[in-house]
C-alpha cells in the first residue's frame, strides 16, 4: 500500500520491527545502568563494593586521616559527575541517532564495551577486581555487545536512497 494513495480513514499497515531497529533500547538501558551507578557515586561518595578499598589498601582498610578521606570522597563524587554526563550522552544517542539508524551512532556505541574492558583491566591490574565489580562491568559490556550485534545488520545492510538518508 502506498501511503500517498490512502485517504484519512484507511489504517496504515503495522510497521515491521526487527532486532536491529529495536536495539536502541539496549543501548538506552546501558545508559540507564551507568546513570544509576554514577548517581550512587555522586550522592554517597563511595563505591558500591567496599572490598575495592580493601584490595587497594592491601588487606585491611586503614584508618584514614580526615583530609585523605575527603580527597577520596571528592574523587569518587567527581567520577559520579563524569559518569552522569557520559550516561546522559549515551541515552541521548540511543534515543536519537541510534534509533534512527545513523551509522556514526553504531560506532560511538563501541565506547561502552571499551569502557567496561578498561575498567575491568584497571581493577584487575590493582588486584581490586571484586565479584560485584566484575558482574556489573560484564553485565554492561554484554548488554552493549548484544545491542551492537543486533543492530549491525540494520545499520549496514539497508539500502541508501539518498546520501546519508536511510531507506
Amino acid at each position: 500500500m502506498d501511503p500517498a494513495t490512502l485517504d484519512d480513514d484507511t489504517p496504515l499497515p503495522p510497521a515491521r520491527h526487527t532486532a536491529g531497529s529495536t536495539a536502541w533500547v539496549l543501548v538506552f538501558l546501558d545508559g540507564l545502568l551507568l546513570w544509576c551507578g554514577s548517581l550512587y557515586w555522586l550522592l554517597r561518595g563511595r563505591f558500591f563494593d567496599e572490598n575495592v578499598y580493601r584490595a587497594l589498601a592491601g588487606g585491611a582498610v586503614p584508618e584514614l586521616a580526615s583530609s585523605t578521606e575527603n580527597v577520596a570522597t571528592a574523587a569518587v563524587r567527581l567520577g559520579g559527575v563524569l559518569g552522569l554526563c557520559a550516561s546522559l550522552l549515551v541515552m541521548a544517542v540511543a534515543l536519537t541517532a541510534y534509533r534512527s539508524g545513523q551509522r556514526w551512532a553504531w560506532y560511538a556505541t563501541w565506547a561502552l564495551p571499551l569502557y567496561c574492558s578498561l575498567d575491568i583491566s584497571t581493577l584487575a591490574s590493582y588486584h581490586a577486581l571484586t565479584p560485584t565489580a566484575a558482574v556489573w562491568d560484564v553485565g554492561v559490556l554484554l548488554l552493549a555487545l548484544i545491542a551492537l550485534i543486533a543492530g549491525y545488520g540494520w545499520f549496514f545492510t539497508r539500502k541508501e536512497t539518498t546520501a546519508g538518508a536511510p531507506a
